[in-house]
């Protein structure tokens, strides 16, 4: 009887085991279905989209920059004509660190756009970055490889002028420079409206034009920032 018991006991446990794993395998099942019908993505990767975060804070910056702005005359060194110029005051440190942000968070998006596409174009994924000798000899080469004819790109000189105000600022060594009363300081003719216009054109420009002719996703040059790149 003790053992009629235990088998029967047995045979009933196993019928509840089995009947609660099936029950659990059916939810988990079920559950997989909905995820996929909705659109979940269970397992996925991810960047960081460096260059729209670099280029968000860069255009956010000249924004605010943009407004402090005030007249400014300088000369014609050749000329002497008298220019009007929109920039920074002389002394006006928050408007003068804005500038600074701006051009170099263009310049360092610009970089991680073209390493971006770098990596994203065949004939130059595998290719010793070392020969080149920076980024704007790795934008000619990739709109070689492109059939991008960069000579007509008419905002290619402001972008090479950003990376050299880039180098400029970030390898300051300039001696004290004295300056005549009718000449504005250096950092007063870079950070102009005029300039600071030119140099974000001219990143926005690049993206848009190599970005569109490789097929990567340039929303965010109509302001749809993105944190993340997401990848099943």
């Amino acid at each position: 009887m003790d053992i009629q018991r235990s088998l029967y006991f047995g045979f009933t446990l196993n019928l509840v085991l089995t009947a609660q794993l099936l029950r659990v395998g059916y939810v988990i099942v079920h559950y997989l279905i909905l995820c996929k019908s909705i659109g979940v993505i269970l397992s996925y990767g991810y960047r960081l989209n460096v260059e729209q975060l670099l280029l968000k804070n860069a255009n956010r910056s000249w924004l605010e920059a943009d407004k402090n702005l005030v007249s400014v005359r300088h000369s014609d060194p050749v000329t002497a004509k008298d220019i009007m110029l929109m920039s920074p005051a002389f002394d006006d440190e928050k408007t003068i660190s804005l500038c600074i942000e701006s051009v170099l968070g263009w310049a360092i998006a610009t970089e991680a756009f073209v390493n971006l596409a770098w990596q994203n174009t065949p004939s130059t994924s595998g290719l010793e970055e070392k020969q080149f000798k920076g980024t704007v000899d790795k934008i000619k080469y990739l709109c070689k490889k492109n059939e991008i004819n960069y000579g007509s790109l008419k905002w290619r000189d402001d972008l090479v002028e950003l990376f050299k105000l880039r180098d400029y600022l970030v390898h300051y060594k300039d001696p004290i420079t004295y300056i005549g009363f009718s000449f504005a300081p250096k950092y007063q003719r870079d950070f102009s409206r005029q300039n600071m216009e030119r140099y974000q054109l001219s990143v926005m420009s690049l993206m848009e034009v190599l970005g569109g002719k490789l097929g990567m996703d340039i929303s965010f040059l109509t302001g749809e920032f993105e944190l993340f790149y997401y990848s099943e």
